[in-house]
């Protein structure tokens, strides 16, 4: 005969389980996020927020990590980070990871274009990813395969973005890049 605690017994059991794996996958993600930073470590030149060395720079942005394809690495255009931050703020009913790892960036005027064409190959398609940045006059919404600039406060070229932001996942809330 069963007692109250015995039938507990098997419960707690499979939620120790669970546990477990749960706590395993974290894990595993944690180090591919680890993995990822470390690549983009290797690509991208850290500076010290103090300086004004790079006073030339006239384009900055936001580009997010967990945003970039495992396929296809983001290439041929010197960025200059200027902040590295983790915030739990993924819509995971998107498909999104809960916690996002924020890369703040400046980069060369003259090199928004290949920027622009660069991240347009490295963004993943799934997920509803873009990257923002902006210079004094334009801003920059990039998505996977498609590239949007328009004149900074223009509505018509925010309102393109956004509608195709949309229609490629981005949960509305996300829709917020700055002008």
């Amino acid at each position: 005969m069963l007692t109250s605690s015995s039938a507990v017994q098997p419960h707690i059991a499979s939620k120790l389980i669970a546990d477990e794996s749960l706590e395993q996958y974290g894990q595993e993600i944690g180090d591919e996020i680890r993995r990822t930073l470390a690549q983009l470590a290797r690509h991208l030149s850290v500076l010290d927020t103090a300086s004004d060395h790079n006073a030339d720079m006239n384009a900055s942005g936001v580009l997010i990590a967990e945003s970039l394809s495992k396929d296809s690495p983001l290439d041929g255009v010197d960025l200059h980070v200027r902040k590295i931050s983790r915030v739990d703020v993924g819509d995971v009913s998107a498909g999104q990871p809960l916690t996002w790892t924020f890369i703040e960036f400046e980069v060369d005027d003259q090199v928004v274009t290949d920027l622009a064409e660069a991240l347009s190959l490295s963004i993943s398609a799934s997920g509803g990813w873009y990257c923002d940045f902006r210079t004094d006059d334009e801003t920059f919404v990039v998505f996977a395969g498609r590239v949007f600039r328009y004149p900074r406060g223009q509505a018509e070229g925010r309102a393109e973005a956004e509608t195709y932001g949309r229609v490629v996942g981005v949960p509305e809330v996300q829709l917020d890049w700055p002008e």
